[in-house]
């Protein structure tokens, strides 16, 4: 087996044991949308779980990029990578002004401040992807 099924293995597993964790030591509160476990708000312990597990995984991909230092694609196509990289930000943080649109906010310069900060994200992320190996795994082939 591959890393793949590891990987959604690890994840369908983590996923059952947080359902039954809340169905267990969960508890009703007066909003029907949010239970409290372990004296704590789902809301709150859900995001703290999502910010946790964010700068866990930014930690192992740049101790990866740290270690392997994958530069060869930025390397011989330095103008492709650039492009890439601004697309790579760009077009997933649009995706904001969608969401403004549809849900009939105006677009205020929070708005164009949280754009540009979720392009950074996005870019540094492709980065990190990049000089870890990441891509040059899943792309050996040209075939591909």
């Amino acid at each position: 087996m591959n890393g793949y099924v590891y990987s959604v293995g690890l994840g369908i597993i983590t996923g059952l044991l947080f359902s039954l964790m809340f169905n267990i030591y969960s508890k009703k509160t007066a909003d029907s949308y949010t239970y409290t476990i372990f004296n704590m708000n789902s809301s709150k312990f859900i995001k703290m779980m999502l910010i946790f597990l964010t700068f866990f995984l930014i930690m192992v991909v740049g101790m990866l990029s740290l270690l392997i230092r994958d530069v060869v694609y930025p390397y011989h196509e330095p103008v492709l990578f650039t492009l890439e990289t601004v697309l790579m930000g760009v077009i997933p943080a649009s995706t904001l002004f969608v969401l403004y649109f549809l849900r009939g906010y105006p677009l205020t310069t929070k708005g164009v401040y949280a754009f540009i900060i979720l392009a950074i994200k996005c870019m540094a992320a492709h980065l990190l992807l990049q000089f870890s190996g990441i891509y040059s795994s899943i792309f050996k082939d040209p075939s591909f």
